[in-house]
């Protein structure tokens, strides 16, 4: 359920989800997030508008895509609508990265990194540690990674993103069997220019870790959970680097 308020400051869109902040999610506490104007039309200038791969015709359409680059004043709610629909059906599995940065910042919780079922990587602040039940996230920016759209199929995009994420905090170079691990990481791990400390993945069981903590990801699994065919098995580097399509979601939060 979502509704759009205007106020003096600026439009803002909340949308009720499950709260990955709970030990129980997605079966404890409720919580709305908020989805800005100023996030909507960050996400329309650096992502949806310019000519680059991230293939957001997947959510909006052709149609929808065309007519945000040819119309700057093109009211976003499609967009805002879209990516809310994409973050409730995200944490209702969850699929949520949860991270503190070592920098000092105004936020007093989490940013939270939800991998969307699209495939894009949501990035939201918050104001929290514990669960709430009023707004206390907000969505930052919103990005295909470079890997998400080096994918032919679509539905493989997800599974390219979430193991983006897990690249950046365990060292691991196929798509083979991993030892025991936790999932979670003190850190600190470097993203491009930032550290961030205090991992946890939340529901460990939606990041391919089994009941023994042991890691088994599979980039081509789709988001209900099939497995798509498999890679050939090749030798990768942890992606710790800036990633061009990245830099403006560095730079920005």
């Amino acid at each position: 359920m979502s509704h759009g308020q205007t106020t003096t400051r600026e439009a803002e869109w909340f949308f009720e989800c499950s709260d990955p902040r709970h030990p129980d999610a997605p079966s404890g506490t409720r919580t709305r997030i908020v989805i800005r104007l100023s996030a909507a039309r960050h996400i329309l200038e650096k992502h949806v508008r310019p000519t680059n791969p991230e293939p957001w015709e997947d959510l909006l359409g052709e149609q929808g895509r065309r007519r945000y680059r040819q119309d700057p004043e093109a009211d976003p709610i499609d967009l805002v609508m879209a990516l809310g629909e994409q973050i409730q059906r995200c944490l209702a599995k969850p699929q949520a990265m949860l991270a503190w940065q070592s920098q000092p910042l105004a936020e007093r919780g989490p940013q939270w990194h939800l991998v969307l079922p699209c495939g894009a990587l949501a990035v939201l602040g918050s104001d929290s540690m514990q669960p709430q039940t009023e707004p206390s996230a907000w969505l930052k920016t919103c990005f295909f990674p470079q890997s998400a759209c080096e994918r032919t199929f679509p539905e493989h995009r997800w599974g390219a993103t979430a193991l983006d994420r897990l690249r950046y905090c365990f060292d691991f170079n196929s798509s083979d069997s991993l030892p025991r691990m936790a999932p979670t990481q003190d850190g600190p791990v470097r993203v491009g220019t930032r550290e961030l400390r205090q991992i946890r993945f939340v529901t460990p069981e939606t990041w391919w870790f089994d009941a023994d903590q042991r890691l088994r990801p599979r980039s081509r699994t789709t988001w209900d959970g099939r497995e798509g065919t498999p890679p050939a098995h090749r030798k990768l580097a942890p992606r710790r680097q800036i990633l061009p399509d990245s830099q403006p979601f560095l730079r920005d939060v």
